[in-house]
């Protein structure tokens, strides 16, 4: 996701949390770091042969488990400096030449791969589960998403790593989802005979072949995978420099299993008028997640509007709030937080709390803001809080801050304001067409109504 143009990378290779001066749960084996970078922790047991800071071997093997802190060289890399089998590591400067993938026409389908390295006996819904989570990554990824024909339906070729020649028995697509192909019969030989002592056992079993239902829900959720993608440009960031300034993972990645990326729309050139920032949780591990960021703890982080009324219960139940994050187990959770468009609010005359009248108030125009246009009005509320559905009805009105463009009129029923004797302002919310929270406040004066003033007496 950072293009490999400038990846942090460990100087050591094999410590199993590679944290600079985090703690490490280290299970039986060895871990190896510089000398320097191993001291134990004085609230914990660190193995006998460690003697302090400096002094500690360069390889230390354990059989218990141990608990020490390990504090990790890191140096700034790009792709060409990451050795990926024997050549350096393709990286680019322009994210549409990232082509992000989990599976291809080459290989197995990704159900198949799954199939191979998921436990035998794993649920079907997990199964499901496991394949919108790799595909989440590949959706919200930079760069251009490259998704392999059928994914979203579960597709599988019955475990063949090569059916070029296989005909359509093993390439077929159904696309009524009444069968993902999987279980047809061992696959070809040319490519595929030396696994077939593993391919047999589970093509031979039924629980491993999803239901109609089944691949009807992973389409579904791929459909709200595919409209989170759409929901901000901040998924497909145009140059590299906007990538090294608005990408970054946070806190909670060092769990393995969970990765948490941060789209942050406040640094930079803003790139999408409706939101502040994105936070995405990567969660494959196979239980809930919960984890504090305090930096995020005054944000205004919501669950997307499209996975909150999307076609998974489970994301359903990922939460945000005060900086922690509660992730269910395999799942991708997307939070959001909307921009805030200030807008001017004025009304004139005074309130009486008392009448069950209607309190007239104007949305002034502002210079690349359009009130008429530009504010759902059936989003609107107005009151002491900002929660009341007040409003009777809005249209547009008079240049009344005369700048040449009309402004917005609107009624709000009193009582339902929740204005009381010396309220000094009410509080307008809504949200624009582009997605963003409005905001307003409008001053007042509460008192009785104004009373007719008595006519004359006559003269007896």
């Amino acid at each position: 996701r950072l293009l490999g143009l400038t990846t942090p990378r460990a100087t050591t290779s094999t410590a199993t949390v590679l944290r600079s001066t985090k703690t490490a749960v280290v299970r039986a084996g060895t871990v190896k770091v510089p000398p320097e970078n191993v001291a134990p922790l004085t609230t914990g047991s660190a193995p006998s042969t460690w003697t302090g800071l400096r002094t500690s071997p360069a390889s230390v093997s354990w059989s218990a488990l141990q608990t020490c802190s390990v504090s990790v060289a890191l140096k700034t890399v790009t792709g060409a400096d990451v050795d990926y089998n024997g050549s350096p590591t393709g990286y680019t400067a322009d994210p549409q030449e990232n082509v992000l993938y989990v599976s291809a026409h080459d290989n197995e389908t990704l159900f198949d791969s799954l199939a191979f390295k998921l436990p035998q006996g794993s649920a079907m819904a997990d199964r499901v589960r496991a394949q919108q989570l790799s595909l989440s990554t590949v959706a919200l990824g930079q760069g251009v998403s490259f998704f392999h024909a059928g994914t979203d339906m579960l597709r599988s070729k019955s475990l063949d790593r090569n059916s070029y020649d296989s005909g359509d028995w093993f390439n077929v697509l159904d696309f009524s989802y009444a069968s993902n192909n999987f279980g047809v019969g061992l696959p070809p030989a040319p490519d595929n005979e030396s696994k077939w002592p593993y391919m047999t056992p589970l093509l031979a079993d039924p629980a491993i072949t999803p239901a109609k239902a089944d691949i009807e829900a992973s389409v579904e959720r791929f459909r709200d995978l595919l409209a989170v993608a759409d929901s901000s440009p901040l998924f497909s960031l145009t140059t590299a420099e906007q990538v090294q300034q608005k990408l970054s993972y946070l806190d909670g990645s060092e769990v393995p299993g969970l990765i948490v990326m941060q789209l942050d729309d406040t640094v930079g050139e803003p790139v999408d008028p409706a939101l502040d920032r994105v936070v995405t949780a990567f969660n494959a591990t196979d239980t809930e997640q919960v984890w504090t960021a305090d930096q995020l703890a005054d944000t205004g982080l919501v669950l997307s509007p499209v996975q909150a009324g999307g076609a998974d219960p489970v994301v359903k139940g990922a939460t945000f709030s005060s900086g922690t994050f509660t992730v269910p187990a395999r799942t991708t959770a997307v939070f959001v937080e909307p921009s805030t468009v200030a807008v001017d609010v004025v009304a004139r005359g005074m309130v009486n709390p008392k009448s069950r009248g209607v309190l007239s108030f104007t949305v002034l125009s502002a210079d690349g803001f359009d009130p008429v246009t530009d504010v759902v009005q059936d989003s609107l509320r107005f009151g002491v809080t900002g929660v009341e559905d007040s409003i009777v009805g809005c249209e547009a009105g008079p240049d009344a801050n005369s700048d040449g463009m009309l402004d917005l009129v609107c009624k709000a029923r009193i009582p339902l304001t929740g204005v009381a004797s010396g309220e000094t302002e009410l509080l307008l919310t809504g949200t624009t067409t582009g997605g963003a929270r409005l905001e307003g406040t409008v001053a007042i004066r509460t008192g009785p109504a104004s009373q007719p003033k008595p006519k004359p007496k006559g003269r007896s």
